[in-house]
Parts: C-alpha cells; sequence; structure tokens
C-alpha cells in the first residue's frame, strides 16, 4: 500500500453555491516497482456510502519509491450524495475547522 507523506500548498481554487475546489501538493511513496504515467484519475470520496466528492490528478507520472511535489486537486461536493452526503459533509467539514478530524 502507498503512503501519503506531505500535504502542503493547498490553496481554494474555486468555488460554487454548492462545492469547493481545493488544489494542494501530495509527497507519496509508490511502494512498487513500477512506474506510471496517469493522463486522470478521479476517485470517488465516500463515507458511510455516501459520495462526498472526488479526487482528481491529471497528467502525473508515478516512479518507484517517493514522488515528490505531485499536485491534485479535491473537489468537496457532498450534495452528490444526496441528504445523507450533505449531512456527512457538514459534520466532517465541521470536524476538521474545529480540530477534531486530525490527530496528531
Amino acid at each position: 500500500m502507498g503512503m501519503l507523506h506531505k500535504v502542503s500548498d493547498i490553496q481554494i481554487v474555486g468555488t460554487t453555491e454548492d462545492s469547493m475546489t481545493l488544489e494542494a501538493t501530495v509527497n507519496v511513496t509508490n511502494p512498487t516497482a513500477y512506474s506510471a504515467t496517469i493522463p486522470f484519475v478521479d476517485i470517488l470520496i465516500m463515507n458511510n456510502g455516501s459520495v462526498i466528492g472526488h479526487a482528481v490528478m491529471q497528467n502525473q507520472t508515478i516512479k518507484a519509491g517517493l514522488n515528490e511535489a505531485l499536485v491534485g486537486r479535491v473537489i468537496w461536493r457532498p450534495v452528490e450524495g444526496g441528504e445523507s452526503g450533505k449531512a456527512i459533509g457538514r459534520e466532517l467539514l465541521s470536524q476538521v475547522i474545529s480540530g477534531k478530524f486530525f490527530h496528531y
């Protein structure tokens, strides 16, 4: 399993009435001996079966070992999960803002 080492340079790059797009730089480890060029990937972010957003990367090359300064976007859009998605999204965002989400 790969490992996320660092998330930095987080910026809000877009908002709508029901979404927020964040861009960040990440450092991850690819534990395999393989490399890949990824033209586009969109991963659903879910909580308790409800979609609350997407993680998107474009035009990235992943090599074996440590990969630094990969740029990705998270589209926070809990309305995609219906009423339960909106409730989960509000609760999760509240935990992040209050500091309860992160455990150091």
